[in-house]
């Protein structure tokens, strides 16, 4: 890497130091633990602020506030008979010290001196469940109902994931009674038996009665006053004979009341008649249900204002919303377009109000205003990240919102590692017409050290976006040019053009369910990107690129065991070109913590002669893994990663395969799980190591 730009990078860290130990703490908690002291910090800071950029005003009535807040954080971890310390500091120096328990009142202190206020938490014994019994459970085992008690999260539980506290069994039974309300038992009650004894090792055995009652089930539906003009149906009514919930019931009258407000009825009333039939015989009540709707006028739209407005566009709002005066009164389309203007990402807030009916030539109408507050414009962020290959990545990144007034939004971005600098320019467009989710112009530029050559890129891009079923699946037009050059290789033998320029048409699709990005248990994603290179598009040679990669998450015992799958492929195909006219930049280079863990990045690629990495046309990648948590933030992990590849794809039967087995750990963090991961390689190359150690940031596939 040059050495500017480690100079750099080492500038930038030691800025960012800089700025963390100069900023002042007005409140310190200690006592807690490292995370939650800073997290209470912040929290109590803020609150003691008053107004504005004032720093926060020390008085025995906020500080009843503070004392509530780490009260209940303290006995929410199981620490029931905590003291909390306090010391009032005044230009670096103690003026006042003492101790508060739960107990006692707030003592006169010389608020009005001090500069800083230090809070020191002597936690005591936590108590933590050991045993949940239960009375009079027969609808779900008892292993279920006491994971709404003590979570199993992992191979261990540790006492902070047991903690008891009034609170947290109150939720228990709660969570409990709800569970058994879905199953048809609305009227369960669920009480503990009595206080709960603590051991002097603070170990909680708590007992929990249930009476679980009749068994609840639907009988006769109907709605009563439910044809009047514009309501079409109803939707599906429940099933006689199914078991009956307070939520199915909720939902139905949802689907009703819909239906009425879709049809221009704002103001709908729907009263729910419930008849419940015991039949003590089988133990068993059939419950009949009928609905009462008075829908109310029939109301037009009236006029669509805002208010809140300082930069915005108000035409272009009006555009986005898609609300058209003198139709129909829809709740349901005003509440889409209240999302629509949410989505656009440049206000804090968004709410709407209803004005009174007013009488119009064709009957009633009421207008809609939307109340919004837009968000700050510029914002800065520093970037932060590791990996076993480029090491220490740091970066900034700056945003300008809503630019013209029309949530146009432009950001600039810099990396800067131990084995690359990048940078890019990002100009987003939301919405350009209405059936496009966006439009984008970027503008890149890398400097990357590769393993056998450094990789120089500059890219110009325009395209534009659309998602469907709220965002699931996306799919992408774009138009790439680049500037392509490889320099410096190691190898004698050069696999393509090492200086040319590109011009691509890509298309790409994207289907995503996973429950979460940066750690994912459960759900399924597929993403595809084909680029097709033409000289009529301003390429100086044409190519077609297929990259694919997919992952599936599946929890496999309860919530501590799961597995992950993951399957990726590219193909790099030279139609209507010699193979030394492809750019040596758009061959696969696999290998690495993300791809097959036996190797370092790039170094799984086929090899030359000397073994130097040349690149493949195409490759297979398989990788699956068997996860088990230790404790909630803690995790094992098993994996095996398959690769097939071929230096020319009309020599795939040259190609070969490699595989790595594996363990590591694993840390969750905010930014995905912190990973320390050995692959072993089970049939390396000659040249090939055996193993290879990476630590890094962020989900593998």
């Amino acid at each position: 890497m040059r050495l500017s730009g480690k100079i750099l990078l080492i500038a930038a860290v030691a800025i960012w130091q800089v700025s963390c130990l100069a900023a002042r703490v007005e409140i310190d908690v200690k006592g807690i633990g490292w995370r939650d002291d800073r997290r209470i910090e912040r929290l109590l800071n803020d609150i003691m602020t008053t107004s504005g950029d004032q720093q926060p005003v020390l008085d025995a009535a906020v500080l009843e506030d503070a004392l509530l807040i780490l009260r209940s954080e303290i006995v929410r971890k199981g620490f029931l008979s905590s003291v909390i310390r306090h010391t009032l500091v005044q230009d670096g120096d103690a003026i006042a010290t003492g101790s508060w328990d739960f107990m006692t009142s707030i003592p006169g202190l010389p608020w009005a001196d001090a500069d800083r206020l230090v809070f020191e938490v002597e936690k005591g014994l936590r108590s933590h469940i050991k045993e949940v019994h239960f009375a009079g459970l027969a609808s779900i085992p008892e292993e279920e109902a006491r994971e709404f008690f003590i979570p199993s999260g992992g191979l261990l539980v540790s006492r902070s994931e047991r903690a008891y506290s009034p609170s947290r069994l109150q939720s228990g039974m709660r969570l409990l009674r709800q569970r058994l309300g879905q199953l048809g038992y609305p009227g369960a009650e669920v009480t503990s038996r009595g206080e709960p004894v603590i051991a002097p090792d603070g170990e909680v055995a708590v007992f929990i009665d249930v009476v679980e009652g009749p068994l609840h089930v639907w009988g006769s539906t109907s709605v009563e006053d439910g044809l009047v003009a514009g309501v079409e149906g109803f939707g599906p009514m429940p099933p006689a004979g199914e078991a009956f919930s307070m939520e199915a019931l909720q939902d139905w009258v949802s689907v009703v009341r819909k239906q009425f407000l879709l049809a221009g009825y704002p103001d709908v009333n729907i009263r729910v008649n419930q008849e419940t039939v015991q039949n003590a015989a089988v133990n068993q009540a059939v419950v009949n249900i009928r609905l009462k709707v008075s829908p109310g006028p029939r109301v037009r739209l009236g006029k669509v204002e805002f208010t809140g407005l300082q930069k915005t566009d108000e035409r272009f709002l009006r555009l986005q919303t898609r609300l058209e005066p003198g139709n129909w009164l829809s709740r349901p389309d005003v509440q889409a377009a209240q999302f629509r203007l949410g989505q656009l990402g440049i206000f804090g807030r968004v709410q709407t109000e209803y004005t009174d009916l007013s009488t119009a030539l064709d009957g009633e109408s009421r207008d809609v205003r939307f109340i919004v507050s837009e968000r700050k414009r510029q914002t800065v962020s520093l970037l932060f990240g590791y990996g076993s290959y480029e090491q220490f990545r740091i970066g900034a990144e700056a945003r300008t919102l809503n630019v013209f007034g029309k949530a146009h939004s432009a950001h600039v971005r810099f990396r800067q590692s131990m084995k690359s600098s990048a940078g890019a320019l990002y100009y987003t467009v939301p919405r350009p017409v209405s059936w496009l989710t966006s439009a984008q112009l970027r503008v890149q530029g890398l400097l990357r050290e590769e393993v056998s050559f450094d990789r120089e890129e500059a890219l110009l891009a325009f395209g534009v976006e659309r998602n469907f079923l709220g965002g699931a699946v996306g799919t992408t037009v774009e138009y790439r040019y680049e500037l392509l050059q490889s320099k410096g290789f190691v190898s004698n033998f050069i696999p393509g053009d090492t200086n040319t320029a590109a011009g691509s048409m890509n298309f790409g699709f994207s289907w995503d369910t996973r429950d979460q990005i940066v750690m994912p248990k459960r759900g399924a994603s597929i993403h595809g990107v084909l680029e097709l290179a033409s000289t009529v598009i301003g390429s100086e040679s044409e190519f077609q690129r297929f990259i694919f990669r997919s992952s599936y998450h599946r929890p496999l015992v309860d919530d501590w065991l799961r597995s992950h799958f993951g399957l990726s492929a590219g193909v790099l195909s030279r139609l209507g070109s010699e193979p030394y006219e492809l750019p040596t930049n758009k061959r696969f280079f696999p290998g690495g913590e993300n791809s097959n863990r036996g190797y370092k990045e790039g170094e799984a690629s086929p090899l030359d002669s000397d073994g130097v990495p040349i690149g493949a046309e195409a490759f297979t990648l398989a990788q699956a893994e068997l996860e088990a948590s230790i404790t909630d933030s803690l995790a094992v992990v098993v994996f095996i990663d398959v690769i097939w590849n071929t230096a020319y794809l009309d020599q795939s039967s040259d190609g070969e395969t490699l595989t790595a087995a594996g363990l590591g750990l694993r840390y969750s963090t905010p930014f995905g799980p912190l990973r320390l991961e050995y692959g072993h390689n089970l049939d390396p190359r000659p040249s090939d190591p055996n193993g290879t150690l990476h630590l890094s940031i962020g989900f593998p596939f």
